[in-house]
């Protein structure tokens, strides 16, 4: 129940900043141009003085649904390059839509026609800016 309060807090409050910019630019205090209130009770601006006290509700639903999202994970070279010699750093960037449940990131490098159940080539640590370095070894280490 507390995420959906603040959810609903946070929804508020980009609402409420969205109509202040909007007032902003039209050259008029937030006090003349509208005015929120939630469950009768007033979040912000002022009532139109003509109004009464049962004003006709309108119905504005904001909602939030994160449960279509799909997990991404990925690991690419930051410089976008394809191929590197012996002895090349090769830097790494991993990417998450996930980051707060991933509790260690590692970069596994396996020899060319290698799969996961063999033993990796090295075990990459990539640290808390998602970046990660590894040196290209000589063709005999990588077999």
């Amino acid at each position: 129940m507390s995420a959906l309060r603040t959810l609903r807090s946070v929804s508020l409050a980009a609402l409420c900043l969205a109509a202040s910019l909007s007032c902003a630019q039209a050259g008029q205090g937030d006090d003349e141009l509208f005015s929120i209130s939630v469950d009768g009770e007033q979040v912000v601006g002022t009532p139109p003085k003509d109004a009464q006290d049962e004003a006709s509700p309108a119905d504005i639903q904001v909602k939030y649904d994160g449960l279509g999202v799909a997990p991404i994970l990925n690991v690419a070279t930051a410089n976008s390059r394809r191929s590197f010699a012996v002895g090349d750093e090769v830097p790494f960037f991993a990417s998450s839509n996930y980051p707060a449940f991933i509790a260690r990131k590692e970069i596994r490098i396996f020899a060319t026609g290698r799969h996961a159940a063999a033993a990796p080539v090295a075990v990459v640590k990539v640290d808390g800016t998602s970046r990660a370095t590894w040196v290209m070894p000589p063709a005999e280490d990588t077999a």
